[in-house]
Parts: C-alpha cells; sequence; structure tokens
C-alpha cells in the first residue's frame, strides 16, 4: 500500500514537472500571460515542494 502511494506521487511529481516545462515553452511564445505562467510556475514548484517532503520525510 505504501509502494503505491509512493509510485502515485512520483508520477504526480513528473506531471508536475512536465506542467513546468509546459509553461515555461508557453512563457515564450506568448508573453502578454508571463504574470499569470509565473505564478502558476510557482505554485507547482511548491507542490512538487511539499510532495517531495511528504515522500522523504
Amino acid at each position: 500500500m505504501a509502494l503505491a502511494v509512493r509510485l502515485l506521487l512520483v508520477c504526480g511529481l513528473i506531471l508536475l514537472r512536465l506542467q513546468i516545462l509546459h509553461c515555461i515553452t508557453f512563457l515564450f511564445r506568448l508573453r502578454t500571460s508571463v504574470g499569470m505562467c509565473f505564478g502558476i510556475c510557482i505554485l507547482h514548484v511548491i507542490f512538487s515542494y511539499i510532495f517531495q517532503l511528504y515522500c522523504t520525510g
């Protein structure tokens, strides 16, 4: 059970990182939503940090 939860969290982290990469490419394409995109990226970084703390702690 714990292994399944850990795998789910790892998958979530990978998805978050992919979303951050997508967000960065989007930022270069469309400069009008830079502020919004930057905010979303910061939120993703915070959530991935929380997930990592939960995984290791």
